[in-house]
């Protein structure tokens, strides 16, 4: 299971699938253990990793609670991403086993149909890629990415005169909000589409922005787009977002200590103190150098990652220059052959025509 993440020690989430015959180790260094049977495809987090005896353990915490340590061999993980909005295809979509199997049980078509999905997370499961889907920042399960109709950016400029007549402007991208009037027309330009669901968009007068059915719009040739992510992608991500949920963790506990040591001093300066307010700084002043401690580990190996992807994304440019030349060497020759063969079709006649006389 181990990858690039594995080189970072931070908090990352699973949905828990191990054998039944494996225990939980309290204590790397005691021969303590608890079952597994109640966290069974339960949402999981690992707080830390550490590698021992040349196996891989995580920390497991569960609904807020560190339960031990425990090689991670089939559970899931979840890589988490900024947030992407997309809808949802009612024609296709279906529920999956994989929501049943965590506990999540609902009519999502209901609560997902005419919605704008933010999709914040993704998991592999039997081959196949899912969405871990929101609303309102409260979960949703996960859906299959075939499902889900991403929103796609495409910032073309379209002719006003190739809009039809009877075009209709709405507010919502489930185009509800009719707009009954709006000014003049004078340019336009597609911002966003959801090809799946035909719905644009669209800027007009470079201020105005409505969504709009494609059915109303010259035909955009857009090309068919792969939304899922490759895995050094969200590897990248996964980083990204625990480095940056482990810096808002700093931020709060810093705001705590530092109205703590005001509360503390304002006691002072009355000749009221208690001992046990200053042992509460000293364990968040603690807490906080552990993070400051991560934060500086993880910016070291977070700036190796980048350099990484960057010569990855430089060598994937270069490769695609490559096959373009390739392709534009490939055009040229067969434009050449059509030359020579026209030439050789009229030599041909030519001669026919010299062997009648």
């Amino acid at each position: 299971m181990q990858n690039i993440i594995d080189n970072f020690n931070i908090s990352q989430l699973f949905i828990f699938n191990e054998d039944l015959s494996k225990k939980i180790q309290k204590d790397l260094k005691k021969d303590e253990y608890i079952d597994t049977d109640d966290i069974q495809m339960k949402i999981v987090t690992s707080v830390s990793q550490k590698e021992v005896n040349g196996k891989y353990y995580h920390l497991i915490q569960y609904e807020d609670k560190k339960m031990g340590w425990i090689e991670l061999v089939d559970s899931i993980q979840i890589y988490r991403f900024p947030a992407k909005h997309f809808q949802v295809i009612p024609e296709i979509f279906q529920p999956n086993e994989l929501n049943e199997k965590i506990g999540i049980s609902k009519d999502f078509i209901a609560h997902f149909q005419g919605k704008l999905l933010s999709i914040k997370s993704q998991v592999t499961y039997k081959d196949e890629v899912y969405y871990g889907v929101f609303l309102k920042n409260k979960f949703h399960g996960f859906h299959k990415a075939a499902y889900l109709d991403p929103n796609i950016e495409v910032l073309k400029d379209i002719e006003v005169s190739d809009i039809r007549d009877d075009i209709e402007f709405y507010k919502f991208s489930n185009l509800t909000g009719e707009v009954e009037e709006i000014e003049e027309i004078e340019s336009a330009k597609v911002s966003s589409v959801f090809q799946q669901n035909k719905v644009a968009k669209i800027i007009i007068n470079d201020s105005q922005n409505y969504w709009v059915s494609l059915d109303y719009l010259p035909e955009l040739h857009l090309v068919d787009i792969e939304d899922t992510i490759d895995q050094q992608t969200l590897d990248f991500n996964e980083v990204m977002y625990s480095i940056n949920e482990e810096r808002t963790k700093t931020k709060e506990i810093l705001k705590s200590v530092i109205s703590a040591k005001d509360f503390v001093s304002k006691k002072g300066k009355k000749g009221k103190f208690d001992i046990s307010s200053d042992i509460k700084i000293t364990d968040m002043s603690e807490e906080l150098d552990r993070y400051k401690k991560d934060n500086q580990d993880l910016s070291k190996q977070l700036d190796k990652l980048k350099k990484e992807n960057k010569l990855a994304n430089s060598r994937l440019e270069h490769q695609r220059d490559y096959n373009n030349r390739l392709e534009a060497q490939k055009d040229k020759y067969k434009n050449r052959m059509e030359v020579v063969e026209e030439k050789m079709k009229k030599l041909n006649d030519q001669v026919k025509q010299l062997k009648r006389k």
